[in-house]
């Protein structure tokens, strides 16, 4: 099966898996927790062992960015948007950006802080 371009294999008594996390558990052993199989020929369906690596989420970015195949949000599709979705504007002060490179409203994670405080204090 192919869904958005990966490999899935569908194994007896588990889950869907992506094919190129199986492929490399066969050969190296399992994936350690919090990383990912990347793809050196970034072809998402491709279950090459010469074109997979390990690697964190963060490297997965900065690999997609330096072959310049998505621009940072700072430079796209979104740079030109100057409010958050719940309308607090995207200044120097309330603007926050992540190590994947997108903007997050200040104002906006104040509000979750406290909503989720006083959760936790009730």
């Amino acid at each position: 099966m192919v869904s958005g371009g990966y490999g899935w294999l569908f194994q007896p008594h588990r889950k869907e898996r992506l094919l190129h996390r199986i492929v490399w558990e066969e050969v190296n052993g399992p994936i350690p927790e919090g990383l990912h199989v990347l793809h050196r020929c970034d072809v998402k369906g491709c279950a090459n062992i010469d074109h997979l690596f390990i690697g964190t989420h963060r490297d997965n970015m900065q690999d997609m960015f330096a072959k310049g195949y998505r621009r940072s949000n700072r430079e796209g599709t979104h740079r030109n948007k100057t409010h958050c979705p719940q309308g607090h504007p995207y200044t120097e002060e309330n603007t926050a950006w992540t190590l994947e490179d997108t903007r997050r409203c200040k104002e906006c994670n104040r509000i979750r802080g406290r909503r989720n405080y006083a959760k936790r204090a009730t």
